[in-house]
């Protein structure tokens, strides 16, 4: 999760950033269940291409948020407003869409792909993109299997002497999560054929 802060006199404003599925914490182990089918992987995700990796950088996120009486609390006592977070770092891969198999929202033409770094946070071994020559031809190409990932504003708002907050909760529509239980590999033709027979 990500956490801006904004505090002027009555307003105050926390934006922050909630993962989609799909993401663990790095405390946790992962452990997937038996290796999914094509079909089955293909009808529970919410986005499935084929695309090149062009790119790849290491992001943080941010997390804390307290429940109290009037809904939600920011930090403890005089530093009410001030947000404690901890910090999680998570693996970024930009990526260029090459077949888009599955997506119920119009995607553009590079979209971004966010997994754990460790495979114990059940990350997804992605290659840090270089751009050298010998690299053999389709070693960025992938097929992923992915989530949506979602974002919310957090919003105090006064009214008469009550104070409530509230979130509003949208999706990102050009970034996603993946991880390791998914299906999301390097390309291959059995893969894309078994797709192509599924498209949509």
């Amino acid at each position: 999760m990500w956490f801006s802060e904004r505090n002027s006199g009555k307003s105050f404003l926390l934006s922050i950033i909630l993962l989609g599925a799909g993401l663990w914490s790095k405390a946790m182990a992962c452990d997937c269940e038996s290796v999914r089918s094509v079909e089955q992987e293909f009808t529970d995700s919410y986005l499935v291409i084929k695309g090149h990796i062009i790119a790849t950088d290491t992001v943080s996120y941010l997390s804390a948020a307290y429940p109290d009486q009037r809904g939600l609390r920011f930090g403890i006592g005089k530093r009410r407003f001030k947000p404690v977070a901890d910090r999680e770092y998570f693996l970024r891969v930009t990526v260029v869409v090459d077949t888009n198999y599955k997506s119920s929202t119009v995607l553009p033409d590079t979209i971004y792909v966010i997994t754990a770094r460790e495979g114990s946070g059940c990350g997804i071994y992605f290659p840090y993109y270089m751009d050298l020559p010998g690299i053999p031809k389709g070693f960025y190409d992938f097929v992923i299997y992915g989530s949506r990932y979602s974002y919310g504003a957090i919003v105090e708002k006064k009214q008469k002497k009550k104070t409530t907050r509230e979130i509003i909760t949208s999706y990102s529509a050009n970034t996603f999560v993946t991880n390791s239980c998914r299906r999301t590999r390097r390309a291959d033709p059995f893969e894309l054929a078994a797709l192509n027979g599924l498209k949509r």
